[in-house]
């Protein structure tokens, strides 16, 4: 993905990657937000924050980018650090 002369995004908050780690297991926005105690909008806001540093159309193209760059790691390895 080319950034045409746009200044590199930082990368998602450890608070965002959170948001977005249980949005990839399949929790609806609305159990995230009951879950950690927030608005289901800050849920929303949150999950678009994280498209918009991944450069993603949506949080389905979020999470495969996030597996191409290595930002989710399968468990066996978290074992091996």
């Amino acid at each position: 993905m080319a950034t045409h002369g746009m200044k590199k995004k930082r990368p998602p908050t450890a608070h965002q990657l959170k948001i977005f780690l249980l949005s990839a297991c399949g929790f609806a926005d609305k159990e995230i937000a009951e879950q950690l105690n927030k608005a289901q909008r800050t849920v929303e806001n949150t999950l678009k924050a994280v498209c918009v540093k991944l450069d993603a159309r949506n949080t389905k193209h979020a999470i495969h980018i996030a597996w191409q760059q290595g930002i989710f790691k399968r468990e066996e390895e978290k074992d091996e650090e």
